[in-house]
């Protein structure tokens, strides 16, 4: 995983909760186009996992 300093971190944290609420998949905002696709490849399952969760329990 590779360190983001407050700014990624808020940017990455933001659209992921938005991915989630809108039950789409994450955006790359230009901000976070140099982060590594390891660590999109981990976000996107994250937000698929728990978009899946939260149509279970509805």
């Amino acid at each position: 995983v590779k360190k983001l300093n407050k700014s990624k971190y808020r940017s990455v944290k933001e659209n992921t909760l938005t991915a989630i609420n809108s039950n789409k998949t994450l955006e790359i905002a230009s901000k976070l186009k140099n982060i590594d696709k390891k660590d999109i490849n981990t976000a996107q399952t994250f937000i698929k996992t728990v978009q899946a969760r939260m149509q279970d329990k509805t």
